[in-house]
């Protein structure tokens, strides 16, 4: 901690080597060798554990994984069941239709209910949706349970709202560009292990996988993610002191 200034509110946990507001308030007259120094300086973190936003962070992964590692098995699933290019794009389009018609309902449960209770039910969607598209007997039901599955996905402005909960105007722009990652790394390993998983084991195997990985996504929200409620948060309006009483 830097001599001369005060401690920031709450309870406090050691972070990673990161820019913060506290950088900006050392005391006049004090000042860093030079640029490395800043950047290797060990702050404080005031609002939650790193084990704490890697499941966040793991979580928005997970949506965007479950959403697209079916990509690759499209045309030979839809194949399978007498289908053509339409059926392809009606498959590839449901989940995402189901994640954006779901996402605002889900951001209004978080606010009433709690952004972790969401988490967990989504999750725990996504793992019987998986699993259940991998005994899907026929394209119709593959399209429920695809529409379902990305429904259940749906969390990944939860996600944004949470992190948003536990870091304040100067800290959030650099913990966004990790979410911003996490949906990229989603994004492009999806489809890269669906086929991988699928060219050695089979389909069933790869839904089954994707399940797999939504269950330890599951684990550390479980054990490692509390409400963002808990928390001082720091967008919330904190109450003014009352003006002192001018002396009679």
């Amino acid at each position: 901690w830097l001599e001369g200034t005060p401690p920031p509110p709450g309870p406090l946990l050691i972070s990673p080597r990161r820019p913060s507001s506290l950088l900006g308030a050392r005391p006049a007259g004090l000042s860093l060798p030079n640029e490395r120094a800043r950047r290797n300086l060990v702050t404080v973190m005031v609002r939650c554990s790193m084990i704490t936003l890697f499941s966040i962070y793991f979580l928005v992964f997970v949506d965007l994984f479950q959403l697209s590692f079916l990509f690759p098995l499209m045309p030979r699933i839809c194949e399978k069941f007498g289908g053509g290019a339409t059926q392809v794009g009606m498959m590839g389009s449901v989940a995402a239709l189901g994640e954006g018609l779901a996402a605002p309902v889900l951001g209004s449960f978080a606010d009433k209910y709690g952004r972790r209770i969401v988490f967990i039910v989504a999750l725990v969607g996504s793992i019987v949706s998986s699993i259940v598209i991998g005994y899907a007997n026929s394209y119709f039901f593959l399209l429920v349970a695809r529409l379902i599955n990305g429904c259940c996905g749906g969390t990944a402005g939860v996600a944004a709202a949470f992190v948003a909960d536990i870091t304040d105007d100067e800290e959030r722009p650099f913990y966004m560009t990790y979410y911003q990652a996490a949906i990229f790394l989603g994004v492009s390993a999806g489809p890269a292990v669906g086929g991988f998983i699928d060219h050695a084991v089979g389909y069933q195997a790869t839904c089954f996988a994707a399940a797999g990985v939504c269950a330890l996504n599951l684990f550390f929200v479980y054990f490692f993610v509390p409400d963002s409620k808990e928390f001082p948060g720091t967008g919330a309006p904190v109450a003014e002191a009352p003006a002192a009483e001018a002396p009679a």
